[in-house]
């Protein structure tokens, strides 16, 4: 079973380092989860984008930032929790969006959680699309911490264990079969939408299991290891859009389309055409295998969706 150190091998090695130190704040970030003390205290605050911070939002940002500030390779970062870009090096090559905690608001109960990770290209993100990415990783917090790798075309899926090493346990994740999953988020829109209210009706209809905890990354996670199914977060005019483009959409989008799946936005276009236009943009999203997210894409739209039914 080889490690993600011996994976990395052939890896540029500037792209290397940044992936190394993202691995290296993902297992601190996995050791933080299990204190106590991260819980002890709300942060009191709200992030750029309006959301409450918790005390483990904030941990896991210093972590992620910390990690990141020791790799000579990184220009910039920025995150969910901190979204105005942070400069790093002057002589970096590569910036790093990132979302330190998402799921934060079912720690409480006890669900999984992630992290989430996009390597650009260049000292900025803005003017680029989602496809330029160089490599994109998820982490899931669970009974078992998994990083999730895409790069050079390939997903593959690593478990921390002891000494912090990352061993391989999957060389080639693939979402491309008929498993009849489905994660419908912003299911309030459907009050509005009623192209997703019908869609999942039919889903329903047709025995596909429901399969949501409130948490993006542990939900497509699900359906990578199941290897089909479908995420769906669309929008409605009182209900809009809610994930990030930059530090969410973006590069799951790149670690589900590498293994063979499908995005797409409320336009119907591949999430990774989108382009960065600021660090708070928001997206409609739809990741999955290719046949689900085609009949999802009608949905979508947070307009009128029941003409393009």
């Amino acid at each position: 079973m080889s490690t993600l150190v011996e994976a990395l091998q052939t890896t540029e090695p500037a792209l290397r380092s940044v992936l190394m130190a993202c691995a290296d704040a993902a297992a601190d970030c996995s050791a933080a989860l299990r204190k106590s003390e991260t819980y002890l205290a709300g942060a009191g605050e709200a992030n750029a984008f309006g959301d409450v911070q918790c005390r483990a939002d904030v941990v896991t940002n210093e972590l992620f930032f910390a990690s990141l500030q020791a790799c000579e390779a990184v220009a910039s970062a920025a995150s969910e929790e901190a979204s105005t870009p942070r400069l790093l090096h002057q002589g970096g090559s590569v910036s790093v969006s990132f979302d330190p905690l998402d799921g934060s608001s079912v720690l409480d109960a006890g669900l999984a959680v992630g992290s989430i990770v996009g390597v650009w290209p260049g000292a900025t993100f803005v003017g680029l699309t989602g496809r330029q990415q160089l490599a994109a990783l998820y982490v899931v917090y669970g009974p078992r911490t998994l990083l999730v790798l895409a790069v050079g075309g390939k997903v593959s899926q690593f478990c921390l264990s002891e000494g912090r090493s990352w061993l391989r346990t999957h060389s080639q994740l693939q979402l491309t079969g008929a498993m009849k999953l489905v994660a419908p988020a912003n299911a309030r829109c459907a009050s509005e939408n009623e192209a997703y209210q019908v869609l999942l009706a039919r889903l329903f209809e047709e025995h596909f299991t429901l399969r949501y905890s409130g948490a993006l990354v542990p939900d497509v996670h699900h359906l990578l290891s199941k290897g089909g199914g479908v995420f769906i977060s669309p929008a409605s005019p009182s209900h809009p859009a809610k994930l990030r483009l930059l530090f969410e959409a973006a590069p799951m989008a790149f670690v589900v389309e590498a293994a063979g799946g499908h995005s797409c936005d409320d336009s119907g276009q591949s999430i990774l055409d989108v382009l960065v236009t600021h660090a708070e943009q928001r997206s409609a999203l739809c990741l999955g295998a290719p046949w689900l997210v085609a009949e999802a894409a009608a949905a979508m739209s947070s307009a009128d969706s029941s003409q393009k039914l």
